[in-house]
């Protein structure tokens, strides 16, 4: 069986197909390019000179590769590029900048009996249905297409053409997919290729009940633990990042602040535990200014008066983030959803002690053991944690159990013998 993963949104394809290949099957996997930095392989595999590659959005191509070879089975396609005339991106470029500037400009355009920005508009429809076929075209010789976002979205067409059966990969986009602040026509699209697809996997525990309120079958709903390749993510002798003598303990948090991951509640605990540990500092990461929710989350660090003791982090790649999950004594995650993001286990599989909210009514279902975290939701519960894995021995415990957690829960192969499975199923039918 020839198997598609297609788009790789935060790397969550890669995984799965380097687990696929592990045990013997021929997976592939689809890389839409340009995209951001953090959703291309090079960001697990390569070492990156972030401060080389330029936009993070569009990165460099030539320095991301400098020392990583693509292998055979990845292949890459330009969603802009693909079906756009040479004047496409120039003329956008243009409008963009000029609508952005001049307010009046859109007024302009439209008060003319020859309405530029409606033609414009239904020239790139066109070209975006072509897009969509040359896509399409990419994928129809393989066996299943495992979709990941936003593939929902080329679904119906790529039903319409191929005919075959697809499965979706659910990660979290269904939390934006039906709102209404999101409304678009691709999104209207990706909803009719999530209710017509054969099976939707999702990655974290708390998105089976939001998919079922959202009408969508739950006998086409499957659960998959990310997956983790624990060769790469392990504990290390030495982690090689220097660490001041007065900074201790070291707290790490490096998701993006969202409203969603309730990891506010982090900074909160951390201004209290200042007083009981002046030289603790806390790790966060700069994901850049487009990172929405950033202005809040520094508005919060100004009022508490912490700004002395955070210490900001450049983005990083995998490899660099796995000597700083080694060089913290507690990495944070995330603690309002009761589900864990991709980061907890990666810190785990490090054996190191993660502090996070875990629902165990959400984990019981797919999980004969809850994973082993310091598990805290609020400010205050959060600080507590902080104060009782002030012991080494605690922190050890906690990070060995982890790690033996993903190698029987998440490790890649295992994963991917899972998917397989479900995969084989698919085709049956």
């Amino acid at each position: 069986m020839r198997i598609a993963h297609a788009f790789n949104l935060a790397n969550d394809a890669w995984s799965v197909v380097k687990g696929l290949r592990a045990i013997g099957t021929d997976a592939h996997l689809i890389l839409q390019y340009p995209a951001h930095v953090a959703s291309l392989p090079q960001w697990e595999e390569a070492e990156i000179d972030l401060s080389k590659v330029g936009d993070d959005y569009n990165p460099n191509w030539e320095i991301l590769n400098e020392n990583w070879s693509i292998p055979n089975y990845v292949h890459t396609f330009d969603m802009y590029k693909m079906s756009r005339p040479w004047y496409a991106n120039n003329v956008d470029s243009v409008i963009s900048r000029m609508t952005h500037e001049h307010p009046n400009f859109a007024y302009l355009l439209r008060s003319y009996s020859f309405n530029f920005l409606k033609f414009w508009t239904s020239l790139r429809e066109r070209q975006g249905d072509e897009t969509e076929r040359q896509f399409v075209r990419l994928v129809e010789d393989y066996d299943l297409v495992v979709g990941h976002t936003p593939f929902a979205s080329l679904a119906p067409r790529y039903k319409a053409i191929v005919r075959k059966p697809y499965i979706l990969y659910e990660a979290g986009w269904i939390r934006y997919l039906h709102d209404p602040i999101y409304a678009s026509p691709a999104n209207q699209l990706a909803q009719v290729g999530y209710k017509h697809a054969s099976k939707i996997l999702f990655a974290t525990v708390d998105l089976y009940g939001l998919l079922v309120r959202k009408g969508y079958d739950p006998f086409r709903l499957a659960y998959t633990p990310f997956a983790i390749d624990t060769e790469m993510y392990r504990p290390l002798e030495k982690h090689g990042l220097s660490v001041s003598p007065d900074e201790s303990p070291v707290f790490l948090m490096p998701s993006r602040p969202d409203p969603t991951k309730g990891n506010e509640s982090v900074l909160y605990a951390f201004q209290r535990y200042l007083k009981r540990k002046p030289n603790a500092v806390l790790r966060l990461v700069n994901w850049g200014p487009k990172q929405e929710d950033l202005p809040k989350h520094l508005a919060v660090i100004e009022k508490l008066g912490i700004e002395k003791r955070i210490r900001w982090l450049p983005l990083m790649n995998k490899r660099l983030l796995v000597r700083h999950f080694n060089a913290a004594d507690i990495i944070f995650d995330q603690f309002k959803l009761g589900a864990l993001g991709l980061l907890a286990p990666e810190a785990m599989a490090c054996g190191k002690p993660v502090a996070a909210f875990v629902d165990p009514r959400l984990w019981a279902p797919y999980h004969k053991e809850l994973p082993p975290v310091a598990n805290a939701r609020t400010a205050e519960e959060i600080y507590r944690q902080m104060v009782a894995l002030e012991d080494e021995g605690l922190r050890n415990e906690l990070g060995a159990k982890g790690r033996q957690w993903v190698l029987e829960n998440c490790e890649m192969k295992l994963v991917a013998k899972n998917q397989l499975r479900i995969y084989e199923e698919t085709m049956r039918r």
